[in-house]
């Protein structure tokens, strides 16, 4: 059990709002999550997990019974359950701050924290709170909505309950001093306890032209902590209006944050699984087999009924090029009800065992049981890669069928079912994907460029060559810190349009661009915008100084016609 506190010194900057989104993320992972309405004055917690039991009994009214009988009462009455165990999500308890009627208010009037610490047994009864709730719930992790400001209530909260605090501030001075002190109190508590910390700023709003500001508050803020702020959550008008859990792997910027989040809860806690996972996934990547496999064995040895350790230990297997013990590993893995991912992790291997057959109907059950997007187009992509073009295929609808309502989602499978049959040398079935995507994102470059690419390749010239002006035009627009990789394959596709275009000067600039971005790239392959696959570097370079050869020897005819 992981106690994490979220603490604000002052109101308005979305600590329950922040407490909220992370419970649900914790319970998507699997975790079962107990979460405290500690904030006794402003509760908050119930409006986003609304009950069955409108006006349960919570923490004033558990402490006012032991104060009034000197017996601990039964925990179980002070608990409900707001969201049940289901498809790989661990449950979600809530112990509510309390009754909101008149009696709660007479209750909370009469806890004198300091008297309860000092004359009843205060520090003893919040340890045995502590430990009823490991007995009886078993919670992965404990969730603890504070108080905010210099009370007694945020004393508990921020050093005798938490392994962790999570300190929430806006970025104004009276945040950043108030912070600051409780900050210092956490890491210097009296207990000598080793509380885990992590800094939020939030909510920190997007003032185009004044990144500056921005920068200026956050470097006052490592000044008075004495360290750098961990992550900003940025100010969202929607999340204003009401209590809003952002979906997990929503694509929003907020909702990507508030994943970050999760995240860095978990790796606080070392004795987390997939925090002891990713130590493991670490030592592979940094060329230790052996030591992985060892970590890994371990890990199973502790957690043996645990899917996610079996699903990462058939990963890790395949990387050993050990195939027949990956398959045994992720059939364990969805034995144990682990996530369907591990039917597209059996179909991959399967594939490179050569049993294509399997394969495609491992792929099909897991197109059938996923209805997350994000998880889909991340194994259809790889499949893209391996060219298994038909079951990609069937990924990208896959996806666009679970984004029917969203068309900004729809983007990347349209386009990855244009470049698809752009592979296969079909671009007539290329052309209306894209044509969707550029009516979706009209400014978008790999979209546009694409479709006039292949408009061009079946002979509409006329509808072609504005979308290829547009292309260069957007062009223009791109960041300019792109990977080389990135930047040899825009050039390229750039230099190729101005080669369609008849500017065989700017074609030329643009395609030696490309051979000198190459020359940078670490990979062994550089995506090719003629042939749409992954290709070797070398073969990269080959294919751009054929472009290039062509776009000088026109530049020589017509210098030759000029001269005539």
């Amino acid at each position: 059990m992981f106690t994490v506190t979220f603490y604000s010194y002052k109101g308005g900057v979305g600590r329950t709002l922040a407490l909220a989104n992370v419970a649900q993320r914790l319970s998507r992972k699997g975790k079962s999550v107990f979460m405290i309405d500690f904030d006794l004055e402003a509760p908050g917690l119930a409006s986003f997990f609304p009950l069955d039991d409108p006006n349960p009994s919570g923490i004033v009214e558990y402490v006012s019974a032991f104060t009034e009988t000197g017996v601990v009462p039964q925990l179980q009455e002070y608990v409900r359950t707001v969201q049940p165990p289901a498809d790989g999500s661990g449950p979600i308890y809530l112990m509510r701050a309390g009754r909101r009627n008149a009696e709660y208010q007479k209750m909370l009037a009469h806890l004198n924290w300091k008297e309860f610490y000092s004359n009843q047994h205060g520090f003893l009864f919040v340890e045995n709170l502590k430990g009823s709730i490991e007995a009886e719930y078993s919670p992965d992790y404990v969730l603890v909505d504070s108080r905010t400001g210099l009370t007694d209530v945020s004393g508990i909260c921020t050093i005798q309950l938490p392994n962790a605090v999570v300190f929430l501030f806006g970025l104004n001075d009276q945040n950043l001093e108030g912070i600051s002190k409780i900050y210092k109190s956490v890491t210097d508590n009296k207990l000598n306890k080793p509380i885990e910390t992590l800094l939020v700023a939030t909510p920190v709003p997007d003032l185009p032209g004044r990144a500056d500001l921005k920068e200026e508050r956050l470097a006052k803020a490592k000044r008075l902590l004495g360290r750098d702020v961990d992550l900003t959550l940025p100010y969202s008008p929607f999340v204003a209006f009401s209590e809003t859990i952002v979906p997990p792997d929503s694509g929003t910027h907020l909702g990507e944050l508030y994943d970050t989040l999760s995240t860095r809860i978990i790796e606080l806690n070392k004795a987390d699984v997939l925090t002891l996972l990713k130590e493991a996934r670490r030592l592979r990547a940094e060329g230790d087999p052996e030591q992985a496999m060892m970590k890994f064995k371990d890990i199973l040895d502790t957690y043996p009924s645990a899917p996610e350790v079996w699903t990462q230990y058939g990963i890790f297997l395949r990387s050993t090029r050990d195939s027949e013990g990956a398959l045994e590993a992720f059939t364990k893995a969805i034995d144990l009800k682990g996530d369907c991912s591990n039917l597209a992790e059996l179909a991959i291997t399967n594939l490179l065992l050569k049993r294509e057959k399997d394969a495609g109907l491992l792929f099909k059950k897991f197109l059938e049981s996923s209805r997350k997007p994000r998880q889909i187009m991340m194994y259809t992509d790889m499949l893209a890669a391996r060219k298994e073009y038909d079951a990609a295929i069937s990924g990208y609808i896959r996806v666009l069928e679970l984004c029917s309502d969203d068309h900004l989602a729809a983007l990347r499978p349209l386009t990855g079912l244009g470049s698809l049959y752009m592979a296969r040398r079909d671009p007539e079935r290329a052309v209306p994907f894209y044509e969707k995507a550029v009516s979706i994102q009209p400014t978008n470059l790999s979209a546009t460029f694409n479709l006039g690419y292949a408009l061009h390749l079946i002979g509409r010239s006329k509808d072609a060559l504005p979308l290829l002006s547009k292309a260069v035009s957007v062009f223009e627009q791109v960041p300019a810190r792109l990977s080389p990789s990135q930047r040899a394959n825009v050039e390229q596709a750039i230099g190729n349009a101005y080669l369609i275009l008849g500017d065989y000067e700017k074609a030329r600039t643009h395609l030696i661009a490309a051979i000198e971005a190459s020359k940078a790239v670490s990979s062994r392959t550089i995506y090719s915008s003629v042939r749409y696959e992954e290709i070797p570097a070398s073969t990269f370079r080959e294919e751009t100084h054929g472009l290039l050869r062509s776009a000088e020897g026109r530049i020589v005819e017509i210098q030759g016609t000029s001269g005539i």
